[in-house]
């Protein structure tokens, strides 16, 4: 029963079987109860032809708000008009909440506040353990192109103002499928993962948003465009050792598992370009094909920054050319570690220096005391720590923002863009991590340093190695071992 996410379709789907009929499935209060249809008929008792239609809308919302109801902490999920009016019409929306709230389907948590929140909900239990429910629908009838136009919408969810390579990207992202059986074979080794744990679900859940939702006119993939640029897609959500399940969709027909390439210490190797810029030592350096043309900047004055604040007169040079050495000719987090380890007797591993370097360097919050990795780079680099101090003064957020602006520009709007477009072919990202056919390899190592020269910091990409496939076949070795032996036969 707990393999059900990674098995089944969870999500509304229109689905052409033989002649002019179609499957519509979605998931409902209870698998085909009277209650929807009561519901519907309540809604459409003017337009009675309207019932089936409203009914089969009524199903897609809460077939929406169940996936979300799932996925949201506590089960309580934002519900908006304009989401309302998408899935079910300024005539039926209102008035089919209102009845749903009546019957006790949703359950109001929050109320709304115009410019800060939307209507908080929660959904019974029941809508959460329900099936999904699939009947036939005739195409041509209203009912048909009511539902039709629906699942089109949703595949340009979140689509207003969305730019030509965003949508390229998503398009690009229907190429790529996780294999369902292996991810549940890598994830059920994964460390602190209980099979059927909230954490499971919701990694199963990410898997069928990415692999099994379908529009009426086929596959598309949820993308959101961040504040800073960044991209999110279900991808984003999985583990690493499931994303390395990624198998690339060949238009002939034929599939082949990605490689994937991270770009080492992206956010430090990205700062180290920025102070090199305000230390004025990138005298040369054309990044203005990156991050200084009037579009990326643009896009930067809407993080909340301006390119005339990044320069300080206040940075020593030195420090700034020490901080890109080690930056391009090792790993600043290794750097930190052995460094933590000399001035403050601890010794973090490299994770945990990567998370003390974003939290109390590049993004502090409070006035702590410096300690360990943080007191390590003040012993080492003060006018650098001054410069972020500063940078971040009133908003401590503003650096790691800045940050992420110029990752977006660097590997979606540079190296993504020119990747796909040279190679003819697909790749994906996962922020600062490059998921692409092999035979993309070489020309993603190309960008990468044609970016670098760019930027003035060579960016080192290091190829994320499927480490979990060993112990897949370990498994499985042990596996047919214990059945033999079971079966009374010699291994």
């Amino acid at each position: 029963m707990k393999d059900k996410y990674f098995s089944g379709v969870e999500v509304p789907r229109l689905i052409k079987l033989s002649g002019d009929k179609y499957a519509f499935r979605a998931t409902e209060f209870v698998v085909k109860s009277s209650a929807l249809t009561e519901i519907a008929a309540e809604l459409s008792e003017k337009r009675p032809s309207w019932t089936a239609s409203a009914r089969a809308k009524v199903a897609l919302f809460l077939s929406e708000l169940r996936r979300k109801a799932l996925h949201a902490e506590g089960s309580t999920f934002s519900v908006g008009e304009g989401m309302i009016r998408e899935y079910m019409g300024c005539h039926f929306g209102y008035k089919a909440i209102k009845k749903l709230r009546d019957r006790g389907i949703l359950t109001r948590v929050g109320n709304g506040v115009v410019g800060v929140r939307t209507d908080q909900y929660r959904v019974c239990d029941a809508l959460l353990m329900s099936k999904n429910a699939e009947y036939e629908i005739q195409g041509g009838t209203v009912e048909y192109k009511h539902i039709a136009a629906i699942l089109s919408k949703l595949s340009a969810w979140n689509c207003n103002g969305r730019e030509e390579i965003h949508s390229r990207y998503a398009s690009s992202l229907t190429r790529f499928r996780i294999d369902p059986i292996e991810a549940r074979e890598v994830l059920a080794g994964h460390p602190g993962i209980e099979v059927g744990s909230p954490s499971w679900v919701s990694q199963a859940l990410s898997l069928h948003d990415h692999n099994e939702t379908f529009c009426a006119s086929g596959r598309f993939v949820r993308l959101s465009i961040g504040t800073t640029g960044r991209v999110y897609h279900p991808i984003c959500n999985l583990k690493e050792c499931i994303r390395k399940r990624a198998i690339y969709l060949r238009r002939g027909g034929s599939e082949e598992r990605v490689r994937s390439f991270d770009i080492r210490a992206s956010q430090p190797t990205i700062l180290a370009a920025i102070l090199m810029e305000a230390a004025g030592l990138s005298e040369g350096v054309s990044g203005a094909k990156i991050l200084g043309s009037d579009a990326a900047l643009n896009r930067l004055s809407s993080v909340g920054a301006e390119i005339n604040e990044f320069s300080s007169e206040g940075l020593d040079r030195s420090e700034v050319i020490r901080f890109k050495d080690i930056i391009e000719n090792g790993d600043i987090y290794n750097y930190m570690c052995r460094r933590s380890d000399q001035i403050s007797n601890w010794q973090p591993t490299r994770k945990n220096a990567k998370t003390s370097f974003l939290r109390d360097i590049i993004s502090k919050k409070g006035n702590y005391r410096a300690k360990g990795v943080e007191l390590a780079f003040l012993t080492d680099f003060p006018s650098i720590y001054d410069y972020i101090f500063q940078f971040n003064k009133g908003n401590h957020s503003r650096l790691i923002r800045t940050l992420q602006w110029a990752e977006s520009e660097i590997v979606l709007r540079f190296m993504w863009d020119k990747l796909t477009k040279e190679t003819k072919s697909d790749a994906f990202t996962v922020h600062d991590c490059f998921y692409v056919p092999p035979e993309s390899v070489d020309c993603l190592i190309n960008l990468a340093d044609e970016a670098s020269s760019l930027i003035g910091v060579k960016i080192n990409l290091v190829e994320s190695l499927d480490d979990k496939q060993e112990e897949i076949r370990r498994r499985h070795e042990v596996e047919f071992l214990k059945d033999n032996l079971l079966n009374g036969q010699e291994a």
